[in-house]
């Protein structure tokens, strides 16, 4: 026994399940569902509800952010129809856009390396959740959504490639909540993905059941089947073509902001730090230090991404001047992340220099010892590869790179 449904198949003869499955490179044909949102917007609820499952306990403490990787989920015992085909459904679970220690570049990355592992071409539907309680749009999940747009968009009548899921209507609990969410509905219907919804964009609402994740999932297939193409292809995000596209130029301005926004957040935690006497507070130095070790941390991050894609597209401008100066020239932009968590080891007055390894095997010192009276300036990190011709060449790729436009 079994539903059918005009695009999906569900069979009768065992219970809707979802779990999480880390090789399909055996599949020729899956359809692919990447989930995005912010933080909390209610991508793990929605696989918990698919699967009818809430002991999957990927939905607990949404705020801190559970998925950090994509993971990819099967959907058991459902098949997305395709003519006489029939293709297995995958949701891809990604980290929280807009999430300040996760670049929405990095998230475009980590969906490009799963695609190469699994030997797929393609993600077939992107569905963007959206919180129905939030009563603005707030300037960085703005941003993301004209990237969203930007990405659909790059082919003619792709719109039917995007899937709006608005959640959190389970907690409107009173009349006053109802209007406040139907108001919020409107006006994304209205304004904010107007244009996209007349192409053939799916607005929806997710109301945490299983029969609701169904019914999105259904409609986000009979939408993807007007489509021209697919939401994501895997040489859309290539770094050679990536700064000439326009979602291309909207990850590389979310990279120069969040570059700065991270460089005021250092510099605020390191003159708290050197405010702050080891003697009559020494657990507040210990902690101070682990955050400016992790800020310094996401800062180079963030830097080495803005280097790997290349130099400033037109019309966006650099980095400020001090921010410029700071990573100009810095030889770890060719290494690996720093390590993270060595701030306790360097107040506590160990002598030993922590150290990491490079791709090479070569060691390099990812942190020096504070010195109250200046605070050093705390990452100085050398490798053994490093010449003075590629410093050279770094540093004069970062002056082109960071002027200001």
């Amino acid at each position: 026994m079994s539903e059918e449904r005009d695009v999906l198949f569900i069979g009768t003869g065992a219970p809707v399940r979802v779990k999480p499955r880390n090789d399909w490179s055996t599949m020729s044909e899956v359809y692919i569902m990447l989930l995005a949102g912010p933080t909390g917007a209610g991508k793990s609820s929605f696989i918990e509800a698919m699967g009818n499952d809430k002991y999957l306990g990927i939905s607990k403490d949404q705020l801190q952010g559970f998925t950090q990787t994509v993971t990819a989920y099967e959907v058991e015992n459902v098949l997305a129809r395709f003519g006489t085909n029939m293709r297995p459904v995958c949701l891809l679970d990604s980290p929280g856009f807009s999430d300040a220690n996760i670049s929405e570049l990095e998230i475009i990355e980590q969906v490009k390396k799963w695609l190469h592992d699994q030997r797929f071409d393609i993600v077939d539907t992107i569905a963007y959740f959206y919180p129905i309680t939030v009563n603005r749009l707030p300037g960085s999940r703005r941003k993301t959504i004209e990237m969203m747009k930007a990405l659909i968009t790059r082919e003619k009548y792709n719109e039917g490639t995007l899937t709006i899921v608005t959640t959190m209507w389970d907690q409107v609990c009173n009349g006053r909540l109802r209007q406040r969410a139907d108001d919020n509905f409107a006006y994304l219907s209205e304004n904010v993905f107007k244009d996209m919804i007349a192409k053939g964009t799916c607005l929806t609402k997710f109301a945490n059941t299983q029969k609701s994740a169904l019914d999105i999932l259904t409609s986000s297939l009979e939408h993807y089947h007007k489509a021209f193409w697919c939401a994501l292809l895997d040489d859309d995000m290539d770094h050679d073509d990536l700064r000439q596209e326009a979602h291309g130029r909207h990850l590389y301005a979310d990279l120069i902001s969040r570059i700065e926004t991270t460089w005021i957040k250092r510099n605020s935690v390191e003159l708290d730090l050197a405010q702050t006497s080891a003697t009559q507070d020494p657990e507040l130095k210990f902690i101070l230090a682990d955050q400016l070790q992790e800020t310094t941390r996401i800062l180079h991050k963030f830097a080495r991404q803005l280097y790997d894609i290349g130099p400033t597209p037109d019309g966006i401008p650099g980095l400020r001047d001090d921010v410029a100066s700071y990573v100009k020239g810095k030889p770890w932009i060719n290494e690996p992340p720093l390590e993270a968590n060595v701030g306790r080891q360097l107040i506590s007055g160990n002598d030993s220099e922590p150290v990491s390894k490079g791709r090479n095997g070569s060691q390099h010192l990812v942190m020096t010892q504070m010195d109250e009276r200046h605070l050093a300036e705390e990452h100085t990190v050398s490798s053994a590869t490093s010449s003075s011709s590629y410093q050279f060449a770094v540093g004069q790729f970062f002056t082109n790179l960071f002027s200001l436009k």
